[in-house]
């Protein structure tokens, strides 16, 4: 008996938590292992209407520079149209093929103090937006297809994800793009955190 009631009483609650965005959210903040099932309630959702707006790109691809502790609010409909598909693949960031082609790609530079690791995290409910981490010295100029990069991480999770880049002896740039599945721009928010590892 003890075993239907608490049956009864678990269905009515997740019945209930699906029902409103906000007392979900509520819940995994109380309730960490909700997190594990659905990562968007994780964060506070991103306001979608209007368009945040932001910086135009400075050099070639690079709309601003981020850092340990930066928190943005932004959309990727600034940024440039420079990789697609074929640029991801051939750079090993991903096998995977998402029509990135049509989408711009909002594109930060991010300088990682030695021996610390990055965490940048994108949250992106109002379209499915993905993030890349690439290794890039040039404050010149971007990558472009056919180069030889050797680091690349890339998460591809609906609606944002998270990536992990590091810093060994000196310090380490790396480009974070935000990019849009199937020709999608929208509002976003990137943050990172930094933590010393070694």
């Amino acid at each position: 008996m003890k075993s239907l009631t608490l049956t009864i009483v678990c269905t009515l609650m997740l019945s209930l938590l699906s029902a409103c965005d906000s007392l979900q959210r509520t819940a995994a903040r109380v309730i960490p292992v909700l997190e594990l099932a659905d990562p968007d309630l994780a964060a506070d959702p991103v306001i979608c209407d209007p368009a945040f707006s932001g910086p135009e790109p400075t050099v070639d691809c690079v709309i601003d520079e981020i850092s340990c502790g930066t928190i943005i609010e932004a959309n990727s409909s600034v940024g440039s149209n420079n990789w697609g598909d074929d640029f991801y693949r051939g750079i090993y960031c991903t096998p995977e093929s998402h029509d990135y082609d049509n989408a711009p790609e909002a594109v930060y530079r991010l300088t990682i103090p030695p021996s610390m690791m990055a965490t940048v995290q994108l949250d992106s409910n109002c379209v499915d937006l993905d993030v890349a981490g690439i290794m890039w010295g040039d404050e010149d100029v971007c990558p472009k297809l056919g180069q030889l990069l050797h680091v690349c991480e890339m998460d591809t999770s609906r609606g944002g994800g998270t990536i992990q880049m590091s810093a060994v002896d000196t310090p380490t740039q790396y480009l974070v793009a935000v990019d849009g599945k199937n020709g999608e721009s929208g509002n976003y928010r990137l943050s990172v955190s930094c933590h010393r590892y070694r």
